[in-house]
């Protein structure tokens, strides 16, 4: 009996003193600064193993984790195939700090499944000390002028999207005689070579290249080492791209997934990642909490004001699940 009794009061106390659950967070990219994590540890007891697709070592898979944060057209095609939780807005102490442009962009492409943390535009890098030509819109990556001077995209959703804005073409556009008109514009085109965007700096550096398309942040950090180099706002008008957290059906720890969000949507989280990422805030009071000279910064913010939504035409996320061109960046010819 005694031996009994003893037994149950152990199991009690490991029940009460055993550690608590452990969440497993998947990125697209280093956005999340590592010490916001730590500081929900602190505060919670819950343990987050924090990893990044794009370099951790195997495969993972972005459905099998707690708490996922990527840009909304990966998450509009996991939705279409039921990978995700439909977000309880219950569960966000301050749903109300979103520019309702960008919640409700997140929430109507992913059928409810996101909430937006971070976005960023994109435009042209453009160095105009090697050449007289004044660059104006996205025709200019086209221009047989800069052949063989262009660094384009390796990303095939950017640069079909470039090809519909520089042929006159609606960006949000899929129809089919449009979807091929923007493949055969590209594969007039003659870049010196195919770049993810993170890599452009040595191919500026050795003036292989005086212009690209690329995401404001990319062009922040170039332009900070380079500052004859110039980010264009095309005049046919630009658009932005979205990051967004989302719950996957597998996760395992729904509570404490959703605790987790709550706490990195607050606004002084918000605004930490917004520096640690270089990536600007969706979130009114984030924005607040910014240093001036981000508050200001054209290429973060422009107009020096918070985005609401109705500064930029913002393009549906489309998926090119369907007709999408399988090479990709093109096999260079020999």
């Amino acid at each position: 009996m005694v031996f009994f009794l003893l037994l149950c009061i152990g199991v009690a106390l490991f029940h009460i003193f055993q550690p608590k659950s452990a969440l497993t967070v998947y990125s697209q990219g280093d956005y999340i600064d590592p010490r916001v994590l730590q500081s929900f540890t602190r505060s919670t007891g819950i343990k987050v193993e924090y990893r990044r697709i794009d370099t951790a070592a195997g495969e993972l898979r972005p459905a099998d984790c707690d708490l996922l944060l990527a840009d909304v057209e990966l998450l509009a095609r996991m939705n279409e195939c039921h990978l995700l939780v439909t977000i309880d807005c219950t569960m966000l102490s301050d749903r109300a700090q979103f520019s309702p442009a960008y919640f409700s962009q997140a929430m109507d492409q992913t059928g409810g499944c996101a909430v937006p943390c971070l976005w960023t535009t994109m435009g042209l890098l453009f160095d105009p000390t090697h050449t007289n030509t004044r660059v104006t819109g996205w025709d200019a990556l086209f221009d047989r002028e800069f052949a063989g001077q262009v660094a384009m995209t390796s990303r095939y959703r950017d640069a079909v999207t470039l090809a519909l804005a520089a042929d006159g073409r609606s960006i949000d556009s899929s129809r089919p005689e449009d979807m091929v008109a923007a493949d055969r514009l590209l594969d007039r085109q003659c870049p010196v070579g195919y770049f993810d965007g993170t890599d452009l700096a040595p191919v500026f550096r050795s003036n292989a290249a005086v212009l690209a398309p690329c995401y404001a942040r990319e062009a922040i950090s170039l332009m900070e080492e380079m500052p004859e180099l110039t980010f264009v706002i095309p005049s046919e008008g630009n658009w932005h791209t979205m990051l967004a957290y989302a719950i996957p059906v597998r996760s395992t720890e729904r509570t404490a997934a959703y605790a987790l969000l709550d706490f990195l949507c607050q606004p002084s989280n918000l605004a930490r990642n917004s520096i640690y990422s270089g990536w600007s805030t969706p979130s009114s009071p984030a924005f607040s909490l910014l240093d001036p000279k981000l508050q200001q910064n054209p290429l973060l913010y422009p107009g020096g004001r918070h985005m609401t939504g109705d500064l930029l035409p913002a393009t549906k996320f489309r998926s090119f699940q369907k007709g999408c061109r399988l090479n990709w960046p093109p096999e260079p010819v020999s």
